[in-house]
């Protein structure tokens, strides 16, 4: 009879200890979905933009701005993840940014590289800054990172939101700032394979009213060309006065 009671006690113990521990492993899987969702995202773009930085020194890259009345569409190469040489076709302007930020335009009138703001298109340094160096100021907000369902291909999609007050951390349009208080969502598109950033799109809001501002498309292609031969001679003679000096 003793044992009866033990036997029907244990049944009773085990009926009551089944349904917590399901309960519990349905919280331990949707926490580990939650935390893999978060943090995975966070991951892949670090490990993509520091393969981007050791492996691809020379790249196509094609720049679309699009804001109110306005459109701005720059073909050019990007070495060594800041230097920059192109042209704006519909402005028939051509541009080279060298590796000290400084923005050169060649003078349409005698043929004469020119530093940009002798030219008043000064304003045009801000078009210029690598989508690298903005993904390397942002990298503490990978953790914050999420996958984004945006297109049917391989690639993978990621998206940033940055905030203005991370935006104001930044020198990046800080005259526009001033006047117009607003937030960014950057999505990267990445080849999981290559592990190369083939896309990064930056989309500014008004962050009272949500109204989109401007759109910025970066796209990226690896490429064998090498444009040192391009480089104006005056430019350098330029930087290396500068540093004599």
């Amino acid at each position: 009879m003793l044992l009866f009671k033990k036997r029907n006690t244990n049944l009773e113990l085990e009926k009551l200890l089944l349904p917590v521990l399901l309960l519990l492993l349905v919280v331990l899987a949707y926490y580990n979905i939650i935390f893999l969702e978060n943090a995975r995202p966070g991951r892949i773009l670090k490990k993509t933009l520091q393969s981007m930085e050791q492996n691809y020194n020379n790249l196509d890259i094609e720049i679309v701005e699009r804001g109110q009345g306005y459109r701005i569409n720059f073909k050019g190469n990007l070495r060594d993840k800041d230097i920059i040489y192109g042209n704006i076709p519909n402005y028939m302007l051509e541009i080279y940014k060298h590796s000290s930020g400084e923005l050169f335009v060649k003078d349409l009138k005698d043929g004469t590289w020119k530093r940009a703001a002798e030219l008043e298109l000064d304003s045009l340094q801000d078009f210029f800054i690598s989508p690298f160096e903005l993904l390397v100021l942002w990298s503490h907000l990978f953790k914050e990172a999420k996958f984004v369902n945006y297109s049917g291909g391989k690639e993978k999609v990621i998206l940033l939101n940055i905030s203005p007050q991370e935006l104001e951390k930044t020198t990046f349009l800080q005259d526009y700032l001033t006047q117009n208080p607003f937030g960014l969502e950057c999505l990267v598109f990445i080849e999981p394979e290559e592990l190369f950033i083939n896309q990064v799109i930056l989309s500014f809001y008004d962050n009272k009213n949500l109204e989109s501002i401007l759109s910025r498309t970066f796209s990226i292609k690896y490429s064998e060309n090498d444009f040192s031969d391009v480089i104006p001679t005056s430019i350098l003679w330029q930087k290396e006065e500068e540093v004599i000096y």
